[in-house]
């Protein structure tokens, strides 16, 4: 099994689809009836083919004009219940894995 998903014969968009759907199936049997508790993600092959593509990568952004860089990190909140409400806000994206770290 490791050997085929690991293939260098395998086209690019064979090892897309099997790191998504590897996610996909990842994310639903941590997951239980009554809570996408792992997060969820659309089970793209299930769909029209014209449209499994864009449903696996997501859609294109559309961005009119240059879009100037953010480098100035977000000051230190000082008020310690709205700082433990962000972090309560950003705790359920976070442990669903839809925001995580690396390269954007």
């Amino acid at each position: 099994y490791r050997k085929n998903i690991s293939d260098k014969r395998l086209s690019e968009a064979a090892h897309r689809d099997l790191e998504a759907g590897r996610d996909c199936i990842s994310r639903c049997w941590r997951s239980d009836w009554w809570e996408w508790s792992a997060g969820s993600r659309p089970h793209f092959w299930r769909w029209p083919r014209d449209y499994r593509e864009s449903i696996r990568d997501g859609l294109k952004l559309w961005i009119k004009g240059s879009v100037t860089p953010w480098r100035r990190p977000q000051p230190f909140e000082k008020d310690d219940r709205l700082r433990n409400g962000m972090r309560a806000k950003i705790t359920v994206p976070r442990t669903k894995e839809y925001i995580i770290k690396g390269f954007v």
